[in-house]
């Protein structure tokens, strides 16, 4: 049976002791890197397969049922038999082995996607004890916290009462930390830890689910458009790639719905899709049962879920406790909140929505908490006054560090609140922004912006940077001049002349701008004329070297190297720098000069 499962990088701890103590070496084996280069030959998981007793440990999402599913699927072509199954679907007081008979066959589900099947086992599976078996006990985390001790006793005694199978248990890395002594006792375990997926294997499932047209465009929108500003993929957690996997292969879909989807899009489909399935699930269950179902439990779900992240970011914390969790459902004003209160059970919402880690709770992902905190602000009254309200610290006039990231969210959900933002510039008086703003404005998407909102946010930055008398650097001056419309013209002038450190600084505020809105066909015929003049007037003004350099390299964007030839003695003249910019121009104007 074909599998285009993609490996992850694991690492190996010996024992508990190794696991439990973050100082002691720890032992990666990178098998993806290292798999067999012939097409012909099955992969081999010989250092997985090989060993006897072990958890399969990571956080959620990360692939540790995955990883078990392929073990099972892969065992026949080794000589061996495997099976798996959820731990928490045997009853308390049940046998191990006597759950086996009601686990199906490979066969009889061939017209399945088995990564989404909890349980299966090998067609030629006979359950003894033998070297040649392989139980894989899925989900350990996920039984009910009155039969945890019960259910671990249960795994002793059948690793003890059958000593030459192999057995490979699944479990969360923050239940082994918070039941130290419960996992002390598996002495003959080592712990296997599920990593994160890098860049290129990212790449490589995607490639492999996705056959339809512009498939290197649509991944790389895809990837870049998954990362936030440290350059981290919420795609390295295999659990979103497979979501993301259902949206590629939907024959709906066009390969340009795809690129046109945003961030915000994709983080929709990773955060509810979860819930949504374990409700509809729930809800059947509790159909066959003649249970009462829950009325809009997504949708109070959701609401709570946004109210709880505002709240978390408005006090600076990625992590609460349960009691405070309580805490925070109790207090809240909220028919939301009530109706959560009286209806879903606490353990069951923590499970399907948070995560653990130690003795308090969290979201998935910071950036989720940070998402679904830009919704919730969103839902408020009077937004422009709550943004200056809760992310602005009043005497200097700066944005919290905390609230950049919720703020990029807040403006993707609602382009024109970018507005109240770029008006903080003109209270900054004399006090510097720092780079993040500019970062965050970047983001914005122009299309949703009236030009005359666009003009306005480019003449409130490019004021700001003049009347502060602080530089522009080139990728700051390419961020904004997205903005720039033509009435913008006028905050221009060609007959300045710089005759003053602060005058050059001025100037060299225009170059970069010009230098620009040359390169994206923004300026007039006769506009670009005046520039060029000017441009070729300051290569020469030798008072100031630096504005040399940069009329330099700004007039490239005319793609005409008679332009050089023309002014060769400022070549002959020039500093060493000069004369480095000047050949670097040429040589990108005409690479054959």
């Amino acid at each position: 049976m074909p599998s285009n499962y993609i490996t992850p990088d694991l690492a190996f701890y010996q024992t508990f002791d190794k696991f439990i103590n973050p100082d002691k070496k720890k032992i990666s084996f990178d098998w993806f890197n290292n798999r067999k280069q012939n097409r012909d030959k099955l992969f081999e998981w010989n250092d997985l397969l090989s060993t006897k007793r072990a958890f399969v440990i990571g956080e959620p999402g990360c692939g540790k049922s995955t990883s078990l599913k392929e073990i099972v699927i892969q065992a026949s072509a080794k000589g061996k038999q495997g099976i798996i199954f959820p731990i928490n679907q045997i009853p308390a007081k049940a046998s191990i082995e006597d759950y086996f008979e009601k686990v199906p066959l490979l066969k009889e589900l061939e017209d399945k996607y088995l990564f989404e099947e909890p349980a299966f086992k090998s067609d030629n599976f006979i359950w003894e004890d033998s070297e040649n078996i392989i139980i894989c006990l899925d989900a350990l985390d996920e039984v009910n916290a009155n039969n945890f001790n019960g259910v671990i006793q249960n795994i002793k005694s059948f690793s003890d009462n059958y000593s030459n199978v192999s057995i490979l248990i699944s479990c969360r890395a923050h239940y082994i930390q918070k039941s130290k002594s419960k996992f002390n006792q598996f002495e003959q375990y080592a712990f296997i830890e599920v990593q994160n997926f890098t860049e290129n294997q990212i790449r490589k499932f995607l490639e492999g689910k996705y056959s339809g047209n512009n498939k290197d465009e649509i991944i790389n929108s895809i990837i870049q458009k998954s990362k936030n500003n440290n350059d981290y993929s919420i795609l390295t957690i295999p659990r979103y790639l497979e979501v993301l996997a259902s949206i590629l292969q939907d024959s709906e879909k066009k390969p340009e719905d795809i690129v046109r989807m945003k961030r915000i899009d994709f983080f929709e489909q990773f955060i509810y899709k979860k819930l949504e399935a374990e409700v509809k699930k729930e809800n059947e269950r509790k159909k066959k049962e003649n249970e009462v179902i829950l009325a809009n439990e997504v949708v109070i779900t959701k609401r709570v879920l946004e109210k709880l992240a505002l709240v978390m970011e408005i006090y600076q914390t990625t992590q609460i406790t349960k009691e405070e969790l309580v805490t925070f459902l109790d207090d809240t004003d909220s028919n939301a909140n009530l109706l959560f209160l009286n209806q879903i059970d606490l353990d069951t919402f923590i499970n399907r929505v948070l995560k653990h880690f130690g003795d308090s709770i969290q979201f998935d992902n910071t950036e989720f908490q940070e998402y679904l905190a830009a919704k919730e602000l969103l839902r408020m009254g009077q937004r422009s006054q709550i943004l200056f309200d809760l992310i602005i610290e009043p005497n200097l006039k700066h944005i919290y560090k905390n609230w950049y990231d919720v703020l990029r969210y807040v403006i993707e959900l609602d382009a024109s609140l970018v507005i109240p933002i770029v008006g903080l510039l003109k209270q900054k008086g004399e006090y510097l922004v720092a780079d993040d703003l500019f970062t965050l404005i970047s983001t914005v998407d122009h299309s949703q912006l009236s030009e005359e909102k666009q003009s306005r946010i480019f003449e409130t930055i490019y004021n700001y940077f003049q009347k502060t008398h602080s530089f522009l650097t080139l990728s700051e001056a390419e961020r904004i001049v997205a903005f720039y419309q033509d009435s913008n013209y006028k905050l221009f002038n060609v007959e300045f002349e710089a005759k003053s450190s602060e005058a050059e600084r001025y100037l060299r505020n225009q170059i970069f701008e010009i230098e620009f809105l040359l390169k994206q066909n923004k300026l007039n015929v006769s506009q670009i004329a005046d520039w060029k003049a000017k441009l070729i007037t300051e290569t020469q003004n030798t008072d100031f070297s630096t504005l040399q350099q940069y009329s330099l390299h700004a007039l490239r964007q005319l793609n005409d190297i008679s332009i050089y030839e023309d002014i060769i003695a400022v070549y002959k003249a020039g500093n060493k720098e000069v004369k480095e910019v000047f050949l670097y121009s040429c040589a990108e104007v005409n690479p054959n000069c």
